[in-house]
């Protein structure tokens, strides 16, 4: 049985350029790498320096490479100043898009997504399941269930 949870809006924060993942991989929880070419998703978490949770954030890539780091809707703004603080010599850019998408969460086998959707495998809510990553502005038809 298919199951949709609407996850909400989200702001989405694109890594792009030959250094972003090692870049990443300096400053999320998780290894950036492991959402490569494969249409995943994980989660991940942003630290400070003595390990304590600033940011809990979905990491994927989108079709042209971008690692983007998603967090809820209103949140970009202090993801970027925290992550760009960093960005230094990396040879790494960050673009902050603010609403860009919505996250649709599915249990269950959901049918092939519409055009234009980011369809990715992820454990949310402890189960196996698929997000779909609509851009805002997006008519699309939700399966049923």
């Amino acid at each position: 049985m298919n199951r949709h949870i609407p996850v909400g809006p989200v702001d989405v924060l694109a890594f792009t350029g030959p250094d972003a993942e090692s870049f990443l991989n300096g400053q999320i929880t998780q290894d950036a790498g492991m959402v490569r070419d494969d249409a995943r998703a994980a989660f991940s978490c942003v630290t400070d320096a003595k390990g304590r949770l600033q940011f809990r954030i979905t990491i994927t890539t989108d079709a042209g490479g971008a690692i983007l780091a998603a967090v809820p809707s209103g949140m970009g703004s202090d993801l970027e100043a925290r992550l760009t603080r960093y960005l230094i010599a990396d040879d790494a850019e960050a673009t902050l898009v603010e609403a860009a998408w919505e996250i649709h969460h599915f249990t269950g086998n959901p049918p092939a997504p519409p055009d234009g959707v980011l369809a990715r495998q992820i454990d949310r809510f402890g189960e196996p399941g698929c997000d779909w990553w609509v851009p805002v502005g997006s008519e699309i038809q939700l399966p049923a269930g």
